[in-house]
């Protein structure tokens, strides 16, 4: 991490996830085959140390390879306060 100014600092990286459905999915209690889904999403992050107690996270997902369900892209912001 590099400080900005006193007591921030900040970070990049590179996120990722990959999903893989395990079990059949069900309709109305019936279990319907040959639909599991799966994909795998990459991207780049980010987050900012703002304070000792706040930090505030950025993650942007590029799914690919998706099977059996949309693909997209997702984007998250937290903001993480410590309340002690």
């Amino acid at each position: 991490a590099y400080a900005i100014v006193k007591e921030t600092e900040f970070g990049i990286g590179f996120n990722g996830y990959y999903l893989k459905q395990l079990t059949d999915s069900k309709i109305n209690g019936n279990v319907v085959r040959g639909r599991k889904e799966e994909v795998l999403a990459l991207g780049p992050g980010f987050y900012a140390r703002l304070s000792k107690k706040t930090m505030l996270q950025f993650s942007a997902y590029f799914e690919t390879k998706a099977k059996n369900r949309v693909q997209g892209d997702r984007y998250v912001l937290r903001l993480f306060q410590a309340l002690c």
